[in-house]
Parts: C-alpha cells; structure tokens; sequence
C-alpha cells in the first residue's frame, strides 16, 4: 500500500511539473492588434482595434464619453513599459505587441512595443 502511495505521488508531481512549464510558455507568448489610437495619455492609450473605424467620430469625446459609449469596441492600453511612447499619437494606425489582455470592460492590456503602419 505504501508503494502504490509513493508511485502516485512521483506521478502527481511529474504531471504537474510538466503542466507548469507548458502553461508558462503559453503565457510568454506574444500576441499583435492592429487598430486606431483614439485617445492618448502620458501613460495611457484607447485604441480601437476595427481597421475601417473613423477616428473622427470620436475627435471631440472625452475619455469618460469614448469608455462609456464604446466599451466593448476598444482597448485600454498601458504604455508604462515602452521607451518610444512619445512618438505615439491621436489618430495614428499602429499594430501592438503585448503578452496578456486582461478580461474587463473595457478590455486593458499593458503593451511591449508598436509600431505604426
């Protein structure tokens, strides 16, 4: 009884030993949106990722009036991590690099790089 105890446990732990590892190379991966950038702050971005949006429908909206108006069409963007957020702008299409989309409402996601296209 105690062998067959000892053997599952060796089993439990190489099962999980190995989940682990796929699990954090999943979640190391890279993922790209391309979209509109509606709105930008020093530290922060909204973008719309539908490539036929108007970006003047929302020129002359507050950041409050874009999130409550258009919630489940944009994204929140964290620029914190980028050295080059200077270069990014109102209006420009850019496509995005970054590794998680957090599930809220709005969706917010802290972004590693872009560039524009």
């Amino acid at each position: 009884m105690y062998k067959v105890f000892i053997m599952l446990l060796i089993l439990l732990c190489i099962t999980l030993g190995c989940q682990n590892q796929h699990n954090k190379h999943f979640m190391e991966a890279e993922q790209t949106m391309v979209g509109y950038v509606i709105l930008k702050r020093e530290n922060q971005a909204i973008l719309i990722p539908n490539e036929k949006a108007d970006v003047k429908d929302y020129k002359n909206l507050s950041e409050k009036e874009i999130i409550e108006k258009y919630r489940s069409d944009i994204v929140i963007l964290g620029l914190s991590q980028l050295n080059n957020k200077d270069d990014l702008s109102k209006g420009q299409k850019i496509r995005i690099w970054y590794k998680k989309l957090n599930e809220s409402s709005p969706p917010k996601t802290n972004i590693s790089k872009f560039e524009s296209i």
